[in-house]
């Protein structure tokens, strides 16, 4: 889910930013290391000829490296590298923190925070809600009026945001926030990773190879809907 890979980003830069002889794994590592009597490392019952700043250094300059590649790595299998905007998605769409919602005031940090949310939203998918038609004058009224109702009548600390979300866009009462609601469509309609796609293209090329390149359309799609489980569009 977008949670998941947002705290493993969120992960992966704390770890950058820190000293990885103060990572829980190395410090395990480093309580099996002990000192001879003669001013030797033994490891496990093996005494080490080579451990000293420099091999330490090294194994930090690594675990560095490390952390980065694993970073660059996360964002590739990213279909947007920008990790606010998929932060502000998650503020909106997740259901569950609604219920952080006072109301007692008007300066109610989380509700802020969702209006927050949804401005970014609204500056990086502008053109196509309004080719939609999507009024945006309106919104944040819209989005207080939905959280409202959901508070009110939906069990948002127990069921899921996908629940949640579904049971505000049959509502009796959806004609209130019809604008949120096509927001949220879109945003639920957005992949996230590449992997669903790169899983099908390598299965295709495993289905349609050399010796089959005179296959049609339909009997190719027949033949990775069995192969993949799902429904696909050849």
């Amino acid at each position: 889910s977008i949670k998941q890979v947002l705290k493993a980003h969120h992960q992966l830069v704390q770890l950058n930013s820190e000293d990885p002889l103060l990572w829980s794994a190395t410090k395990q590592l480093v309580e099996r290391f002990s000192d001879t009597d003669d001013g030797n490392v033994v490891y496990q019952g093996v005494e080490l000829r080579r451990y000293g700043d420099e091999a330490i250094q090294a194994c930090k300059r690594q675990a560095s490296l490390d952390t980065v590649s694993l970073q660059a790595e996360l964002k590739g299998r990213l279909e947007w590298s920008d990790s606010d905007l998929l932060r502000s998605i998650l503020v909106f769409a997740d259901s569950q923190s609604w219920q952080c919602i006072t109301w007692r005031d008007n300066d109610d940090a989380r509700l802020a925070e969702v209006h927050k949310a949804v401005d970014a939203i609204i500056g990086q998918f502008r053109l196509p809600l309004e080719a939609k038609g999507i009024d945006l004058s309106s919104i944040h009224e819209e989005v207080e009026n939905l959280i409202a109702y959901a508070i009110q009548y939906l069990r948002i600390g127990q069921e899921s945001y996908k629940k949640i979300w579904y049971r505000l866009i049959i509502a009796p009462e959806a004609s209130g926030w019809p604008n949120a609601i096509k927001i949220a469509e879109l945003l639920f309609s957005l992949p996230f990773t590449t992997c669903k796609v790169e899983r099908l293209f390598s299965q295709l090329k495993l289905i349609k190879g050399d010796r089959r390149t005179r296959i049609n359309h339909s009997t190719l799609g027949d033949l990775l809907d069995e192969s993949t489980g799902a429904k696909t569009f050849v």
